[in-house]
């Protein structure tokens, strides 16, 4: 698709009233000074196009303004372009009107909005429709991409970069990787994940090995310190040993001898432990009679106690009911003064309905009209059916209040009879609450009756027992003499056998410091072999990690490759530009971008002419991959000497002296 521009026409948009430019198919200047309308010209294009202003504004300023920056109301706002679409020439205009409305209360029509007709060669359309039809011969968003050299490098770089790459496609690793084998194993060991995270994994592997391998050169010296301080000792541990050996013969020897004096002690013992047996039965029955005696007399302070409880709450609940009963009677006292009330108003509404007679108003004889009296007969119509009114209405009354007087009464004799039953029922409460209470006094004043167990002969032989047990079992305890003289065998027995268990104990202490010292000769043994497996943990960590180093090198040389291919892809396709598409960051790694550069220099530092012919050389690219070309409107193009050639229609505007639009072609 190839576009040209052929004619513009203009009328009352912004600040132009009536403007004509008729396009040179190639190249076309349009020149003057600062507020002639040259940047009205571009927007004008856009919102004929698309609905917007050159910087792709919705709303912006179209209404015309006056001398004193005031709006000038009541004038059409119109664009017409010609243009050229592969050969068919097709004309489009907009036509932008204000929307007058008188307002309710309002003596003068007020600006309520805008209407915007469409129309292509003439024809109406909606602006759904035209929209489409203007889609149809170039998206909006290409239209800008390549028709203003500034709107590409004012993208973010995020979004350049996405054009770019969509501009060359996507190459899988595989392409990128082709015959190289190095590059090929890295594949393999991907397995489909992204390079970027592979690489990250390596760099944590490497990470925690390096911390590893850190690690054990201090641990190997930590083992080597104590090794060096355990020899320095010069421990005779053969010495030691046998000297162990010696000590538990003399420990076996003691063994013997307690297990002598433990047999002579353990038979007196069992004999004492019969009698502690019996004896303890004997208590036991006497607890089992002391717990029968707590238990009768709890059941009787229980039974008691809940008999007390009974009666208290039949008390309490009697005095509630009284209260109870003694509201209702104050409720139906009330019901039944309101009921009097009722029959006393009803009597007296009664005799007002009965004392009612029938009056003529004298005033009906006169004619409303001419103010005369009425004839004779007319008047006695008159009272005739007035009284008959009269009549009609007091029988109404007085029916109405035959059907009342028994609701009337009923109510009083209701409440009569509810009242008269309620101070019943509180007589015969009150009389139940007196016997409640008399019950309750007589509870509480009752005396429970409860057994001692010293009383009982059946504890008291038991008790009798169990001292004459106690006496004959402490007769036959061990004599505890220090001195020696007159203990019995047992006595003896237990004081040979402290003295012996002395003596072992002793030797038993020298023998567990010699343990501790032949302990060392293990220790020894023990931190020289962990120094060999930390030495050979370390040549294992260190082969290790160079593997992973490897492997780290192959993928970031293919990821490197990767950033080769892309940037040499996009690249060519431009004859001045060139874009870096990765940034390489202080650790090493990359990550996407897009920085456009011109004969090495970055696009903010070019000069207002070399980022005009870079934004030209950028559309050239866009418009031959999307095969749609569109004029290029060049602005502050007074900056450029040389403009750089396109296939595309050219539209400069350029700064002048000229005090109106002049127009070169």
């Amino acid at each position: 698709m190839k576009i040209i521009f052929k004619k513009l026409e203009v009328h009352n948009f912004k600040g132009v009233q009536d403007l004509t430019i008729e396009f040179n198919p190639t190249l076309t200047n349009v020149l003057g000074a600062n507020h002639t309308g040259k940047t009205t010209t571009a927007d004008a294009i856009h919102w004929v196009l698309f609905g917007k202003s050159s910087d792709g504004l919705t709303v912006f300023g179209i209404d015309p303004k006056d001398d004193e920056n005031n709006t000038i109301h009541h004038l059409d706002n119109s664009v017409k372009l010609t243009i050229e679409a592969d050969g068919r020439e097709m004309t489009l205009e907009k036509v932008r009107k204000e929307t007058w409305s008188k307002v309710k209360g309002h003596d003068e029509e007020e600006l309520t909005g805008h209407t915007t007709d469409c129309y292509i060669d003439g024809n109406k359309y909606t602006i759904k429709d035209y929209t489409a039809e203007i889609g149809r011969i170039c998206p909006e968003s290409i239209f800008r991409t390549i028709t203003n050299p500034a709107y590409f490098p004012s993208l973010k770089a995020e979004d350049q970069r996405a054009l770019l790459v969509s501009m060359v496609g996507e190459r899988s690793l595989e392409e990128v990787a082709a015959d190289n084998d190095d590059f090929k194993a890295v594949l393999e060991k991907l397995n489909g994940e992204d390079i970027k995270t592979f690489r990250q994994h390596l760099s944590y592997q490497m990470k925690e090995l390096k911390k590893n391998i850190d690690g054990i050169p201090s641990r190997i010296s930590e083992n080597q310190d104590i090794v060096h301080q355990l020899k320095e000792k010069g421990t005779n541990f053969d010495f030691t040993r046998k000297r162990i050996e010696e000590i538990d013969k003399g420990i076996a020897n003691y063994d013997e001898q307690l297990a002598d004096k433990t047999a002579i002690i353990n038979q007196n013992y069992d004999k004492r432990l019969q009698q502690r047996k019996a004896l303890n039965e004997l208590k036991a029955k006497q607890a089992a009679i002391e717990e029968e005696v707590d238990r009768k007399n709890s059941k009787a302070k229980e039974d008691h106690n809940k008999e007390v409880d009974e009666c208290k709450k039949q008390v309490d609940s009697l005095t509630r009911k009284i209260a109870n009963a003694q509201q209702e009677i104050d409720d139906y006292s009330e019901s039944l003064q309101r009921a009097e009330q009722k029959i006393k108003d009803f009597r007296e509404r009664w005799q007002e309905v009965e004392d009612e007679e029938f009056k003529w108003d004298e005033t009906q004889e006169i004619c409303p009209t001419c103010g005369q009296r009425l004839p004779e007969g007319n008047i006695e119509e008159l009272k005739a059916k007035a009284e008959e009114r009269f009549n009609t209405q007091h029988e109404k009354k007085q029916d109405d209040l035959d059907k009342e007087a028994p609701k009337v009464k009923k109510a009083k004799t209701d409440a009569e009879a509810l009242l008269k039953d309620a101070k019943e029922r509180k007589r015969d409460l009150e009389d139940k609450l007196k016997t409640a209470k008399e019950q309750y006094e007589g509870a509480k004043d009752t005396t429970v009756e409860t057994e001692n167990v010293t009383e009982r002969d059946d504890w008291n032989d038991l008790a009798a027992q169990i001292r004459e047990k106690e006496d004959e079992l402490k007769q036959k305890e061990p004599a505890t003499n220090e001195e020696g003289n007159d203990l019995d065998e047992e006595a003896k027995a237990r004081q040979e056998s402290k003295q012996i268990t002395d003596k072992k104990a002793e030797l038993m202490k020298k023998r567990d410091a010699l343990r501790d010292e032949l302990a060392q000769e293990n220790e020894i043994k023990q931190r020289e072999k962990r120094i060999e497996e930390l030495e050979d943990k370390m040549v294992n960590l260190n082969q290790q990690l160079t593997s992973l180093e490897q492997e780290d090198a192959c993928a970031e040389s293919l990821e490197h490759a990767t950033i080769e291919d892309l940037e040499t892809r996009v690249n060519k396709l431009f004859k001045m530009v060139r874009f870096q598409m990765f940034a390489t960051m202080l650790n090493g790694t990359t990550k996407p971008t897009c920085v456009l550069t011109m004969h090495g220099v970055p696009y903010q530092d070019l000069s207002n002419s070399e980022k005009i012919n870079a934004g030209i050389d950028l559309i050239n690219a866009m418009s031959k991959f999307n095969n749609t070309y569109a004029p290029i409107v060049v602005d502050n193009a007074e900056s450029i000497n040389e403009v750089l050639p396109s296939d595309s229609q050219q539209i400069l505007l350029v700064v002048s002296r000229d005090p109106q639009l002049t127009i070169i072609k």
